[in-house]
């Protein structure tokens, strides 16, 4: 691995470095985050059956979450 995947793996968690060992395995970068996701989102729900909640904010790129808020998904 190039000196950028040392340092990924040293800086990111076991999880992390599970996903990112499967990168190269991924025709696309946009493969490669779609499984990454859904992977996550998976993992999520095994964690609740598991009776451990997990709580998750949105990513929205360079928009605060604020604008996300329940207020405005209500139409308030």
């Amino acid at each position: 691995m190039g000196d950028r995947d040392s340092y990924v793996f040293a800086d990111y968690g076991e999880l992390m470095e599970v996903l990112l060992k499967r990168r190269d395995s991924f025709a696309s970068e946009e493969e490669f985050k779609h499984y990454a996701l859904s992977t996550v989102r998976r993992f999520v729900a095994d964690l609740r059956y598991l009776g451990i909640e997990v709580s998750l904010r949105a990513n929205y790129l360079e928009r605060p979450a604020s604008a996300y808020s329940s207020e405005l998904k209500l139409g308030h």
